[in-house]
Protein backbone atom coordinates (compact mmCIF):
# COMPACT_ATOMS: atom_id res chain seq x y z
CA UNK A 1 0.00 0.00 0.00
CA UNK A 2 1.54 3.30 -1.11
CA UNK A 3 1.29 6.38 1.03
CA UNK A 4 0.66 9.80 -0.45
CA UNK A 5 2.64 12.83 0.80
CA UNK A 6 0.83 14.65 3.59
CA UNK A 7 1.30 18.25 4.77
CA UNK A 8 1.26 18.96 8.49
CA UNK A 9 1.14 22.54 9.79
CA UNK A 10 2.27 23.34 13.34
CA UNK A 11 0.84 26.05 15.59
CA UNK A 12 3.98 28.10 14.89
CA UNK A 13 3.23 28.12 11.14
CA UNK A 14 5.87 25.55 10.10
CA UNK A 15 4.75 23.10 7.42
CA UNK A 16 6.10 19.55 7.29
CA UNK A 17 5.69 17.41 4.18
CA UNK A 18 6.06 13.75 5.01
CA UNK A 19 5.48 10.41 3.39
CA UNK A 20 5.19 7.02 4.97
CA UNK A 21 3.38 5.73 8.04
CA UNK A 22 3.19 8.02 11.05
CA UNK A 23 2.62 7.10 14.66
CA UNK A 24 1.21 10.03 16.61
CA UNK A 25 1.33 9.55 20.38
CA UNK A 26 0.53 12.34 22.83
CA UNK A 27 0.91 14.97 20.13
CA UNK A 28 4.39 13.76 19.13
CA UNK A 29 5.01 12.46 15.60
CA UNK A 30 7.15 9.34 15.49
CA UNK A 31 8.47 7.35 12.56
CA UNK A 32 9.64 9.94 10.05
CA UNK A 33 12.76 12.09 10.03
CA UNK A 34 12.39 14.79 7.42
CA UNK A 35 15.18 16.84 5.96
CA UNK A 36 15.48 20.58 6.25
CA UNK A 37 13.50 22.61 3.78
CA UNK A 38 14.50 25.83 2.09
CA UNK A 39 14.85 28.90 4.27
CA UNK A 40 11.85 31.19 4.00
CA UNK A 41 11.96 34.92 3.32
CA UNK A 42 13.10 37.27 6.05
CA UNK A 43 10.29 38.53 8.25
CA UNK A 44 9.35 42.16 8.81
CA UNK A 45 11.32 44.51 11.07
CA UNK A 46 10.33 44.10 14.70
CA UNK A 47 9.45 46.95 17.04
CA UNK A 48 12.27 48.97 18.64
CA UNK A 49 13.68 47.56 21.84
CA UNK A 50 13.77 49.25 25.22
CA UNK A 51 16.50 51.74 26.09
CA UNK A 52 19.53 50.22 27.77
CA UNK A 53 20.94 51.06 31.17
CA UNK A 54 22.82 54.30 31.78
CA UNK A 55 26.52 53.89 31.10
CA UNK A 56 29.22 54.61 33.65
CA UNK A 57 30.30 58.22 34.16
CA UNK A 58 33.23 59.42 32.09
CA UNK A 59 36.59 60.40 33.45
CA UNK A 60 37.11 63.94 34.70
CA UNK A 61 38.66 66.23 32.12
CA UNK A 62 41.70 68.37 32.72
CA UNK A 63 41.24 71.61 34.65
CA UNK A 64 40.62 74.67 32.51
CA UNK A 65 41.62 78.27 33.13
CA UNK A 66 40.29 79.82 36.32
CA UNK A 67 38.08 82.17 34.33
CA UNK A 68 39.65 85.44 35.49
CA UNK A 69 41.68 87.63 33.12
CA UNK A 70 45.15 88.78 34.06
CA UNK A 71 45.52 92.36 35.32
CA UNK A 72 46.95 93.39 31.94
CA UNK A 73 44.02 91.79 30.07
CA UNK A 74 41.59 93.51 32.45
CA UNK A 75 43.18 96.92 31.93
CA UNK A 76 43.00 96.46 28.13
CA UNK A 77 39.31 95.52 28.40
CA UNK A 78 38.52 98.56 30.55
CA UNK A 79 40.33 100.81 28.06
CA UNK A 80 38.30 99.43 25.16
CA UNK A 81 34.99 99.82 27.03
CA UNK A 82 35.83 103.39 27.99
CA UNK A 83 36.76 104.14 24.39
CA UNK A 84 33.41 102.80 23.19
CA UNK A 85 31.51 104.76 25.84
CA UNK A 86 33.32 107.94 24.83
CA UNK A 87 32.56 107.44 21.17
CA UNK A 88 36.03 106.27 20.22
CA UNK A 89 37.79 109.50 21.25
CA UNK A 90 40.53 107.72 23.21
CA UNK A 91 41.77 105.45 20.47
Amino acid sequence: MAHEPKNYKTDGGDTWVVTGKLDVTDGEIEGVDGGSGERGPEGPQGPPGEDGEQGPPGEDGSDGADGFPSESDWDDLVARVEALENGGDDE
